[in-house]
């Protein structure tokens, strides 16, 4: 039987929680409509789970800079996360040395009016946990959507990036990572960063481990009214670390910049049945790259072109070239013959600063997730 509670006010939240820290049975926490500051949760571990959501979904209660950390079996669910009044660009929520927290149909949108250097850095942050689940949520108006790093266990599905400054999802160094059926659109890149922008980005740059057991499938990325992103970026910028049991299938990635698929330095790849679709206007092939180290098993994908970088072992049949389409919102010339466009940006090493910076905001003592025994 699940015990309900309503409460109206911060202070009235703050004391429920610490009552729940070691419920034994499920708990519901309904927020009234308002706004409601949650920092520096920690330790609340309660042996079933106690869920935090909105006391009606016309009024959504929302929460100003959540940080919670070394917590369990938590779920915030329907609700709308701000960043805390008077850091607009801080991020939204955090969460950290947990397991099991989760959140489902939240909202992290900043202001409509944002741009690149006055929206939050990030919507959601997740590092050093374990078991997380970030699903039926939206992102949007804010530099980048979700960053997790050095997880075991996370799963990111079914949920809406849209108009983001920078990337959808950052990853980095986690093991057994799902993202799926999530859908990316109206990507947006700003002079101010300097950098390219991606629906989703794994990188190396910092950290001891690459990560694996990776599942990217079924997400959609559609172009829309924003800049050609790059679609799914795996990349090693410090050299020497293999991503490991990576699959990626079933993908539908319409008007992507050059790097619609890059692989960089990943063992037992499975690239399957992925459509990069390129688009008129953009001046770019949404393109495979097997950009060295790759092996595994890349079959019947549907591509703008393929590009063979560095040295590669993988398997590669059955893809097709698929000519370029016109959209409405990106009219004009693309010349047809891929010899003629160029290549990809020198550089695989673009991480920007801001985005690092970010994930050391947590401190230097975070611990590498070990890769689960076999």
């Amino acid at each position: 039987m699940t015990t309900t509670i309503t409460v109206s006010n911060s202070a009235q939240l703050a004391a429920t929680l610490q009552a729940a820290a070691n419920a034994a049975t499920p708990e519901t926490i309904l927020l009234e409509g308002g706004t409601y500051s949650l920092k520096a949760l920690s330790n609340l571990d309660p042996t079933a789970n106690v869920t935090i959501e909105s006391a009606s979904s016309s009024n959504q209660a929302a929460i100003q800079g959540l940080q919670i950390s070394h917590s369990s079996n938590i779920t915030f669910n329907d609700l709308a996360f701000a960043s805390r009044s008077g850091t607009p660009t801080g991020d939204m929520a955090m969460s950290y040395f947990d397991n099991n927290v989760n959140f489902t149909n939240d909202s992290f949108s900043g202001p409509v009016s944002s741009s690149y250097v006055s929206a939050p850095v990030y919507g959601l942050v997740v590092c050093d946990s374990t078991n997380s689940t970030v699903s039926g949520s939206t992102f949007q108006y804010v530099q980048n959507g979700i960053a997790e790093k050095e997880n075991n266990g996370i799963t990111i599905s079914s949920n809406t990036f849209t108009n983001i400054f920078g990337d959808a999802t950052d990853n980095a160094a986690s093991w057994n990572v799902q993202i799926l059926n999530n859908n990316f659109s109206n990507i947006h890149i700003d002079s101010s960063d300097g950098q390219h922008s991606d629906a989703i980005q794994f990188w190396t740059s910092g950290e001891k481990t690459a990560g694996g057991n990776i599942t990217i499938e079924g997400n959609t990325y559609n172009i829309g009214s924003g800049a050609a992103a790059q679609g799914i970026f795996m990349t090693d910028q410090v050299g020497g670390l293999t991503y490991s049991n990576v699959t990626i299938e079933n993908n539908d990635l319409v008007g992507t910049a050059w790097n619609g698929i890059t692989l960089q330095d990943v063992s037992h790849a499975l690239v399957e049945n992925n459509t990069l679709q390129s688009v008129i206007g953009t001046g770019q092939i949404s393109r495979l790259t097997l950009a060295g180290g790759v092996s595994g098993l890349v079959e019947n994908n549907k591509i703008g072109g393929f590009e063979n970088e560095g040295v590669n072992s993988a398997t590669v049949t059955g893809d097709t070239i698929l000519p370029p389409i016109s959209l409405p919102s990106h009219a004009g010339s693309l010349v047809s013959s891929m010899a003629s466009l160029g290549g990809p940006p020198a550089s695989l090493s673009m991480v920007s600063s801001q985005q690092l910076a970010a994930f050391g905001a947590f401190g230097a003592s975070f611990q590498a997730v070990s890769p689960p025994r076999a």
